[in-house]
């Protein structure tokens, strides 16, 4: 185990915990710096070696005009500027890695989620896919990390993460609110670039919702830049919903009368399928796969973490990328009980990753809190946030 201050972080089996709990976000991100530095000093290397400053400069020279519309509320820039200054990497550099997902839009996650309600506790799965070559160079290069922030007036929450990433694309806080995100491609238009930035709306929904109504309420008043299905699953309140917006328009699904829900990435409903340019094959056929293997663990008595790991192995339509849970573009593979908090990640080196490795039982510092029945607008009003542009936030430093 590494210790800097208030944080710490711990390699177990391969799968890095960091935990956070400064008192700023510009802390909590330097911390952050010192910790990876130590718990994985090769991507720290890797990402200041001048091939990844010549292709992250590449990127910014050649969408410049677009990255420079992107505004990011100050407090997670500031978490960024920690990262930079603990690391030496630099900070144009992970502002790109963070970013660029913004502004290239067939950068394609082609995600899977699934939850399950048992009478004690909530299980849920997930499986992130990439384009297969970005899948084995992450496996070959980094390691799993799972990343659990503490911030002062915000929610605790746990973060499945890459390396120096500021935002959020899955996990979970402390009120047993998870939320999972599935990439919806081939739109009209694609996204937008006045909105909230992608990943930094999913990690403020971690932040400040304490239940559905929460997350329906923050999803009314905001919108992230890019298309997305978000699985919000409440452990208080035993049920579901699946919000399919975009940077224009949400519309929700519900499952609170179901012992189960699951999405893949596509929009369901007639309303949000009129922005769909073409509906593709291979997240149908994995969500009929969903539903039918959920179909069958809905006679049994109770769901287990074993049951789970097997959905997030299945290879029924085989191994091309999108067609089933487990695929050559399977990067990430993890399950967890949203009661207990006990998380199980894959460790593998090599893709798929829910088929190679181990699944490694990780469990958070923070302890499942009741939620707080308070008018919770002020937590998701965003009018007095500062957004701030990259050249904004440099012109400070």
């Amino acid at each position: 185990m590494w210790k800097y201050k208030n944080s710490f972080a711990e390699d177990i089996e391969g799968v890095v915990h960091i935990y956070l709990n400064e008192n700023t976000y510009y802390k909590n991100g330097y911390a952050y710096g010192k910790l990876l530095k130590q718990a994985d000093p090769q991507i720290i290397n890797i990402c200041k070696s001048w091939q990844m400053r010549f292709i992250a400069s590449g990127l910014y020279f050649f969408k410049k005009k677009s990255l420079n519309k992107i505004k990011v509320p100050k407090e997670y820039l500031d978490e960024i500027k920690g990262y930079s200054d603990a690391t030496g990497v630099s900070f144009k550099f992970i502002w790109v890695a963070n970013f660029a997902y913004d502004i290239f839009v067939k950068m394609a996650m082609r995600c899977s989620t699934f939850s399950f309600f048992n009478k004690s506790n909530t299980i849920v799965g997930h499986n992130t896919d990439m384009i297969p070559l970005f899948t084995k160079l992450c496996l070959k290069y980094t390691k799993p990390l799972v990343v659990e922030t503490c911030v002062p007036g915000k929610n605790k929450f746990v973060n499945f993460s890459l390396p120096f990433m500021v935002g959020s694309v899955n996990g979970f806080n402390e009120y047993g609110m998870s939320i999972n995100t599935q990439q919806v491609m081939h739109l009209k238009p694609e996204g937008a670039f006045d909105k909230w930035p992608t990943s930094i709306f999913i990690r403020r929904l971690l932040e400040v919702t304490q239940t559905l109504n929460d997350a329906e309420n923050f999803m009314l008043l905001n919108k992230p830049n890019r298309a997305l299905n978000i699985m919000v699953i409440s452990s208080s309140e035993k049920a579901s919903q699946l919000y399919q917006i975009n940077a224009f328009e949400v519309d929700c699904v519900s499952y609170t009368n179901s012992k189960y829900s699951f999405c893949t990435t596509f929009f369901i409903t007639p309303i949000m399928q009129r922005y769909l340019l073409y509906i593709l094959k291979p997240p149908h056929m994995r969500y009929a796969s969903l539903d039918n293997m959920l179909q069958k663990k809905d006679t049994s008595s109770v769901f287990s973490i074993k049951d789970g790991i097997s959905i997030l192995k299945d290879t029924s339509n085989g191994l091309k990328r999108g067609y089933s849970m487990s695929n050559v573009g399977t990067w990430q593979s993890f399950i967890y009980d949203l009661n207990n908090f006990s998380i199980y990640i894959s460790n593998a080196k090599e893709n798929p990753a829910s088929l190679n490795g181990k699944f490694i039982k990780l469990n958070p510092k923070f302890k499942l809190k009741q939620k707080q029945f308070v008018n919770s607008f002020n937590n998701i009003d965003n009018s007095s946030i500062v957004f701030l542009s990259y050249l904004e936030y440099k012109s400070n430093f």
